[in-house]
C-alpha cells in the first residue's frame, strides 16, 4: 500500500519540486519495489551515495513483550528481500531488515537527516496506542518506553552521527496518506515535510505540517462528537478512523536536534 499510495507519488512530485526550491541543485533517486532491498539501503548509508535526505516508506518490524530482540531490532525497516507471509512462515531473519545493529556496523551517516514512516520507526510505548474496543485494558507491548534502536544507532554512531530522524512510535496506519472517500492519496504532508527541509527549513519547523494535521483532526473529531451529542445517529466506523487517524498522526516524532538543517545547505 505505501508503495502505490505513498513512496510513488511522492517520488514523481518531488521530481518536480526538486527543480523549483529556493536553494538549487537538488536531485533525486528513487529506489520502488524490488529495488528496495536490504543492500540497497546499506548502500545508501553512510556511502558515498549518501543523501542529505532520506525518505522509506515500509513495514517496521515488531516483537512482542519480552523478546529480547525488542532492545536491538523493534522498529527495524523491512526491506524487499522479505518474499511476503506467503512465501515465509516463521521467525523473520536479519537478512531482511535493516536493523539498528546494521547501522552501528556499518558506515558513518554524519549529516544525515531521514524520515521513516514504519510502525515503531521511532519508538514504541509500553502500552498499545491502539486498543482493540473501549472496554478492553491496553495491551503491553513493551516492558517500557522505548526509543528504537536505529534511531540511536544512526544517531550515535561513533563515527558520526545523523543529525535528526523522524519517525513513527506505536504502529504507523494508512491514514497518514489515505482517507476514505478520497479520489487519490494524500501526500501533501509529507511533500511538505520534504519541500521545506530543501529550501533550508529547521527540521522542527518543518514538522509543524505534522502538528497541523493532528489539531485538523482533533477539531474534526471534537465537532463530530458535537453533532452526535445534538441527536446524531452514531456512525461507528467513522468515528474509529478519526479516532485512529488522530492518534496516528501525533504519534510523528523528531528523535534528534529539532534546530538542525540539512547539512547539503550548511
Amino acid at each position: 500500500m505505501s508503495l502505490e499510495h505513498l513512496a510513488r507519488p511522492l517520488s514523481s512530485a518531488l521530481s518536480s519540486a526538486c527543480a523549483t526550491r529556493r536553494t538549487p541543485g537538488w536531485s533525486l533517486d528513487s529506489h520502488l519495489g524490488n529495488d528496495a532491498d536490504k543492500a540497497c539501503l546499506a548502500g545508501l548509508i553512510g556511502s558515498r551515495r549518501d543523501p542529505a535526505l532520506l525518505l522509506t516508506a515500509s513495514h517496521g518490524v515488531g516483537f512482542p513483550a519480552g523478546d529480547a530482540r525488542q532492545a536491538s531490532c523493534q522498529g527495524a525497516l523491512l526491506c524487499q528481500d522479505w518474499p511476503g507471509p506467503l512465501a515465509h512462515a516463521g521467525a523473520l531473519p536479519p537478512a531482511f531488515f535493516f536493523s539498528g545493529e546494521d547501522a552501528r556496523r556499518g558506515p558513518s551517516p554524519a549529516g544525515l537527516v531521514s524520515l521513516h514512516f514504519a510502525c515503531y520507526s521511532a519508538g514504541t510505548p509500553q502500552f498499545d496506542n491502539f486498543a482493540a474496543g473501549t472496554r478492553q485494558a491496553p495491551r503491553r507491548i513493551a516492558a517500557a518506553p522505548m526509543l528504537a534502536p536505529l534511531a540511536q544507532q544512526l544517531l550515535g554512531h561513533a563515527g558520526g552521527g545523523a543529525l535528526a530522524f523522524i519517525g513513527h512510535v506505536d504502529r504507523a496506519w494508512g491514514y497518514s496518506f489515505m482517507w476514505p472517500g478520497a479520489k487519490a492519496a494524500q501526500i501533501g504532508m509529507f511533500e511538505d515535510l520534504l519541500c521545506s527541509l530543501m529550501d533550508g527549513y529547521t527540521v522542527g519547523h518543518a514538522m509543524d505540517i505534522f502538528g497541523l494535521r493532528h489539531a485538523v483532526l482533533a477539531a474534526g473529531l471534537t465537532e463530530e462528537l458535537g453533532r452526535i451529542r445534538n441527536g446524531r445517529k452514531i456512525d461507528h466506523a467513522r468515528i474509529a478512523g478519526m479516532w485512529t487517524a488522530l492518534n496516528d498522526a501525533r504519534n510523528y516524532v523528531i528523535v534528534g536536534d529539532p534546530a538542525v538543517r540539512l547539512a547539503a545547505l550548511a
